[in-house]
């Protein structure tokens, strides 16, 4: 099971939100595109997985609105396993590969600033 605060150490866990509507309850989600059921699903798939490639592709396989739940499960779990768990060949397929890799440059260097 991966620790529920993997965010940020001492900020509000978003979790916790979805946690308010049902404490009790699994995480269990059906990919809708509903923004609770994507949330749901995404931290049901980060609980049920071992990498970034299984989790987003478990993600796809729940049908339903499957770019909603691929892409809040692939920003979880990239931030979960790091962006080295991406695959290399789903990166060297993107289009406009070159733009995307400037824009992350540019938000990892504003965040270390931040961070100083």
């Amino acid at each position: 099971m991966f620790p529920m605060n993997f965010i940020r150490p001492n900020s509000f866990p978003p979790t916790r939100i979805l946690r308010c509507s049902r404490p009790d309850a699994p995480w269990e989600g059906t990919g809708s595109g509903y923004v609770v059921d994507s949330l749901r699903s995404a931290f049901m798939l980060l609980e049920q997985t071992k990498s970034y490639e299984e989790s987003v592709k478990r993600a796809v396989y729940l049908g339903n609105d499957t770019d909603t739940t691929a892409c809040i499960t692939g920003g979880l779990t990239g931030i979960f396993y790091g962006f080295s768990s991406i695959p290399e060949r789903w990166i060297s397929m993107l289009k406009e590969r070159n733009r995307a890799e400037e824009l992350f440059q540019k938000l990892l260097c504003r965040r270390e600033t931040e961070n100083v």
